[in-house]
């Protein structure tokens, strides 16, 4: 019997088998660290103390396997004790640190109390030169394995691998000559524990450089071309990375496209499939679709800068397949293409040739009308908008029945779905915006004087759609303005109005009494005038001030006096219901408005206000425009022989303008000719 009881003690320790007994004996083994790093220190060549402290170090590695021993084990002071041996442990002690490495990973392992004491003991430091080239594979592995566990989700850890260079040494690992030496799984937790990391600012301010995406890019290429997709593990994480490092960074979006592994990029999203053996599984299957999905909105980052804007639309046979990728079978591969064709229609030039040559609106209206997918119908209305902004495109997208495909989506039923709303309000507001063209009709071989007709808005005021109700687009709108209560859709969806009137109007009464007639009715009139009293924007206040003043400018013919009868009531109109008010405010976050904040001026007194208030934020223009508006309705007051209206104006509003003599000159004068109109309306 050995009359040493530290060596019976560890003797004991070195044989313990299960976490019951590991659990007992926390103490003990703290002690043996202890024991053998003094030994150690004394003689680092102790190689009797070296293989115990490893043997000892695999012990507690084994048990630390089992999650109820972590907690205990760090507690005791574990970590601290294996750390202090690993401090003295040079070249050759190589299964020393295997097995200490083994200990933090396994104790770290969805343990955040363990991992903080890594990170105490300064271990990370010690660690990353494991990675370095040269070392025994299963050494580098190991660390690998060291540094997922101890750094998932751990923030502390994540920053000391950047600190310490760790990034860089993982990176290297990402190797295809590494998959043909038998380091397949290294090379596979080097990339799960860079997807982890990737979330880290400073880890990918670290990561991101050229060679990185190059090297992830040809790993991705390695694992489909080389490697049959039989490591789908290993795809999906070099996909999240990189998708991460390009996410927000123009230059390695570049990086994509200048590393010649963009075709690559396309080919996996037509080509790919599973292996056989995998093609029934649904987890396989959910995980490769997901997979599928990343690298989309890779290839799709990749043409979405500047940069590449006219050096991907001049490759003909990129752009070429772009179009031909739209009647893929497979939705990833359809929306891939459609976003990738509107991020290049962010030039007209561009918007008006695709248009023009390659009638991508048609081709984008068929997409939208059969599918029910509503990230495709994102998508697909995204570029629409993006083609829709030349002036030359209006007509032919319209021709080509976008208005009618896009305004069901403003039904009730479709509620759920905002974002592809916001986008449906875009596409009709530039639809309609004075989109005006000359016709100049034959009749009996004599030309007659040229007048101008919209279709689009026409269209959109009078046009059935495929709604349940057989509802016109304009319907739907109102419909839409008056059931929201997001602020911004409401005030989007009144600038339809407002373009619609300011369209029409351009077009000779004669030719546009019957669209009038309708656009004049309160339940358009009303949502303006909203506008311009409510909204805390100057630049919808004016677009509502510009679409009134039109309705009220013409007064010349009989057709003009009946509708102006109609219109001038809401110019009086009294402050809405509260409830209404509060529906109606600018509010672009989810906080509760405040009382103070809620306008409860009338129409009229924000107009007046607008006018003859100093205000930093409302350009001369704006208030010119208010001024041509007051004096408009002045006349049309006085030419349909409203005396309440002009009684209102001349009482509440004439006595400030009379005031407003300081300010602006260009102000001043127009407020002074909307007084006179107004003193003169009275006196009529």
């Amino acid at each position: 019997m050995s009359i040493d009881p530290v060596e019976d003690s560890l003797k004991f320790l070195l044989a313990i088998k299960d976490a019951d007994t590991l659990l007992s004996q926390t103490q003990p083994i703290v002690k043996a660290f202890q024991h053998l790093g003094a030994l150690l220190t004394k003689n680092a060549s102790d190689i009797t103390a070296w293989s115990k402290a490893t043997q000892l170090a695999q012990v507690v590695a084994d048990g630390a396997r089992t999650e109820s021993t972590r907690t205990p084990l760090g507690e005791a002071g574990v970590l601290e004790k294996v750390t202090d041996i690993l401090r003295l442990a040079k070249e050759g002690q190589t299964d020393y640190q295997i097995q200490a490495l083994r200990v933090y990973g396994n104790m770290c392992f969805d343990h955040n109390d363990n991992r903080q004491k890594v990170h105490d003991a300064g271990v990370i430091p010690l660690a990353i030169p494991f990675l370095e080239q040269g070392h025994r594979p299963d050494l580098v592995r190991t660390c690998c394995g060291f540094c997922l566990n101890s750094s998932m989700d751990f923030e502390p850890i994540q920053a000391d691998i950047a600190t310490y260079g760790g990034v860089k040494l993982l990176t290297e690992l990402l190797d295809p000559a590494r998959m043909d030496h038998g380091e397949e799984a290294t090379v596979c937790m080097a990339a799960k524990v860079l997807d982890n990391l990737l979330g880290e600012d400073s880890v990918r301010k670290a990561f991101s450089s050229r060679e990185s995406v190059s090297r992830l890019l040809e790993m991705i290429n390695y694992e489909w071309n080389v490697d049959q997709l039989e490591n789908l593990d290993l795809l999906e994480n070099l996909a999240d990375a990189l998708l991460q490092v390009v996410l927000d960074d123009d230059d390695m979006q570049n990086a994509v496209v200048d590393s010649g592994f963009f075709t690559m990029l396309l080919d996996f999203l037509e080509k790919a499939t599973l292996p056989l053996e995998a093609a029934d599984d649904e987890d396989e299957k959910k995980r490769f679709t997901e997979t599928q999905a990343t690298i989309s909105k890779i290839a799709v980052y990749a043409t979405s800068t500047d940069e590449m804007l006219e050096r991907l639309y001049a490759d003909e046979k990129t752009l070429n397949r772009f179009f031909r990728m739209m009647n893929s079978e497979s939705s990833i591969v359809s929306q891939t293409a459609v976003y990738a064709l509107g991020n290049l229609a962010r030039t007209d030039a561009h918007c008006v040739e695709m248009v023009e040559k390659n009638h991508l609106e048609k081709s984008l209206l068929k997409l939208l009308t059969s599918t029910e997918n509503a990230t495709f119908q994102y998508v697909i209305l995204g570029c629409l908008k993006h083609l829709c902004l030349p002036k030359q495109n209006k007509a032919v997208i319209g021709n080509a029945g976008a208005i009618e495909s896009v305004a069901p989506l403003l039904d009730t039923s479709k509620d759920m779905l905002k974002r592809n709303q916001f986008f449906a309000i875009g596409i009709l507001k530039l639809l309609c915006a004075n989109n005006c063209k000359p016709i100049i009709p034959v009749m009996n071989m004599r030309f007659i004087p040229r007048q101008f007709v919209d279709e689009n808005s026409q269209r959109i005021i009078t046009s059935p759609t495929t709604t349940e109700e057989k509802q016109t687009p304009l319907e739907l709108v109102l419909a839409f303005i008056k059931r929201v209560d997001d602020s911004s859709a409401k005030s989007e969806a009144t600038r339809i109005l407002t373009n619609l009137v300011k369209s029409v109007w351009t077009q000779p009464i004669t030719t546009s009494l019957a669209l009038r007639t309708i656009l004049v009715k309160p339940a358009i009139v009303e949502p303006i005038a909203e506008l311009v009293r409510s909204s805390k924007f100057v630049v919808l206040k004016n677009d509502g001030i510009i679409a009134l003043t039109v309705i009220f400018a013409d007064t010349d013919s009989e057709s003009s006096k009946i509708l102006l009868k109609d219109a001038l009531s809401f110019v009086i109109a009294p402050v809405p219901s509260l409830e209404d008010m509060l529906i109606n405010q600018d509010n672009d976050d989810d906080d509760e408005k405040k009382p103070e904040e809620i306008e409860t001026r009338t129409f009229l007194e924000v107009v007046v206000d607008t006018v003859c208030k100093e205000n930093a934020d409302i350009p001369s223009e704006v208030r010119c425009n208010a001024c041509v508006f007051l004096e408009k309705v002045a006349l049309a007051a006085q030419t349909v022989n409203d005396t309440k209206v002009s009684n209102v104006l001349y009482e509440k509003v004439l006595p400030q303008l009379k005031a407003l003599t300081q300010g602006p000159e260009t102000v001043v004068s127009f407020s002074k000719k909307a007084a006179s109109a107004i003193a003169k309306s009275t006196i009529a």
